[in-house]
């Protein structure tokens, strides 16, 4: 499983008139702050697969799906701990010291 964030703070000065109707539209801007992402250390590629007794080889697997390889999370390891270290590596790239989430509270990475 690959674990992928992208850290957006959205940008609600930014309005503009229009002139039809004499209405201010807000149009909210995003930016990306950062990315981040996780990969478990174990790996499990098409040929360990086919050493487990499993009929397939490599080539069939990567012409039909092109898959090389597979990560293999720990025991006990949660999807929510992959997306902590993602936004943790993505939150490294922002120079802002706190991330404003929709709660109104402030997250530390």
């Amino acid at each position: 499983m690959l674990a992928h964030l992208r850290l957006a703070e959205p940008n609600l000065s930014a309005c503009r008139s229009n002139a039809s109707n004499h209405s201010m539209a807000i149009q909210p801007k995003t930016r990306i702050l950062g990315t981040g992402h996780f990969l478990p250390d174990q790996v499990r590629t098409n040929l360990d697969i086919e050493q487990l007794g499993v009929e397939t080889t490599d080539q069939w697997i990567r012409e039909r799906t092109g898959i090389r390889e597979r990560r293999i999370a720990p025991e006990g390891m949660l999807t929510s701990d992959m997306a902590v270290a993602a936004s943790k590596r993505g939150r490294s790239m922002i120079s802002t010291p706190f991330i404003k989430a929709r709660s109104s509270t402030a997250v530390r990475a």
